[in-house]
């Protein structure tokens, strides 16, 4: 697949920086940020609350990119949490449906996250309690597909990603009193970006795995899982590619939801690290670091994509005359440069690659639907596409 529109061919020689998305553009994730996500909710019902059934029942590859079609889950500590805390939304009905959900709810009103061990232990006896009542994987897999409370209509109500919102989505989920029990299965998985929690510590520990969640994070791991996911992922523009579009545009610039420590990681590994500008690498922590500001000035905010904010500040930075492009491989990525350019930011294209999705059809349609300016299957692609309007080697 290969689609250019034919005003950018006219303008593509003109484009004075490319910034990339990190995940699925530069590094393919679909076998391993994809793949976690499925990991951690199966461990999360099956190995600490103890539910009995099989895994990939509660989401798989094919649910992972339903959440990525809305645009709003770009970041996967949310999407992950969001799964989670969907399928706990089915528990509380179920509880109610076989009548203890008394029993359970003076369980959980006692749960208070102080110390990981403690907490898993406390969560261990509520998984017995379930368990007891035969609820099961199995059960929540099927509500997973139904018309009234399916995962279909919980995505058609999320507006945004950020957590508070997605809690607002899925309160209506829940049995009455709804926004109690909703607050009572928030208690189950403790998420917060800022201080320690349950979901990034077995997010980032299942996708390091033991030995490189000690280098990056300076702590013993607690679950201690052998596979790492990162060390599995693979680099997929060639230093040819990178070499063509460094000629074409520049040295190049990173807007990515990646931690910078293991985009670098990533980059020194492969030896690429030279053919990007080091002002122009924009991480997850600078994204954090900005809500952390707000916050402090009583402004709560999520900058995550497709809030266009930083970005714009990249594109200001990096590219003050010219057209600057960003290459991404998600319908948020489109969102969020069209968030830009309704910010007065005229001067951006969008180049859409489809290595990374399962559904390459199905992205496509959404790219050209929401006004992608190129589409290619991949990076390599984009330096074939430079190189024919552009000229040179």
């Amino acid at each position: 697949m290969m689609y250019v529109r034919d005003d950018v061919k006219k303008r593509l020689c003109e484009v004075r920086r490319l910034i990339f998305d990190f995940d699925g553009v530069l590094i393919q994730s679909l076998h391993s940020f994809r793949k976690n996500i499925i990991k951690v909710v199966d461990y999360y019902f099956l190995e600490i609350l103890g539910l009995k059934g099989r895994p990939h029942l509660l989401i798989d590859l094919e649910d992972v990119q339903r959440f990525k079609d809305t645009g709003w889950f770009n970041n996967d500590w949310n999407l992950t949490y969001a799964a989670i805390l969907y399928h706990l939304s089915t528990v509380f009905r179920k509880l109610v449906e076989n009548g203890v959900y008394e029993k359970v709810k003076r369980k959980l009103q006692k749960l208070e996250f102080t110390n990981l061990r403690d907490f898993l232990l406390e969560l261990k006896t509520i998984g017995i309690e379930l368990n007891r009542r035969n609820i099961s994987v199995d059960d929540l897999a099927t509500d997973k597909k139904s018309s009234k409370f399916g995962l279909e209509s919980f995505l058609e109500l999320c507006e945004s990603g950020d957590p508070e919102h997605i809690k607002r989505a899925l309160v209506r989920f829940f049995p009455e009193p709804r926004v109690k029990n909703l607050e009572l299965a928030s208690k189950m998985i403790p998420y917060d970006a800022y201080r320690p929690d349950l979901l990034r510590r077995l997010f980032e520990e299942s996708f390091l795995g033991g030995k490189l969640f000690r280098k990056f994070y300076q702590e013993t791991p607690f679950f201690n899982f052998k596979e790492s996911f990162m060390e599995r992922e693979e680099f997929i523009p060639t230093s040819e590619t990178l070499e063509v579009l460094v000629e074409k545009t520049g040295k190049l610039a990173i807007y990515s939801e990646r931690s910078r420590k293991q985009a670098i990681y990533h980059l020194k590994r492969k030896g690429f690290l030279r053919y990007f500008e080091p002002e122009y690498l924009v991480f997850i922590e600078d994204i954090s670091a900005r809500e952390k500001e707000l916050r402090r000035a009583g402004v709560r905010a999520s900058l995550s994509k497709p809030d266009p904010t930083l970005f714009l500040e990249l594109v200001k930075k990096c590219a003050s005359k010219g057209f600057v492009a960003y290459v991404g491989d998600s319908v948020s990525d489109l969102l969020m440069v069209n968030n830009a350019r309704k910010r007065g930011a005229d001067n951006v294209y969008f180049f859409g690659v489809l290595s990374s999705s399962q559904y390459k059809e199905r992205l496509t349609n959404r790219y050209m639907e929401l006004g992608a300016d190129i589409i290619t299957y991949d990076v390599n692609e984009l330096a074939v596409v430079f190189r024919d309007i552009c000229g040179g080697g």
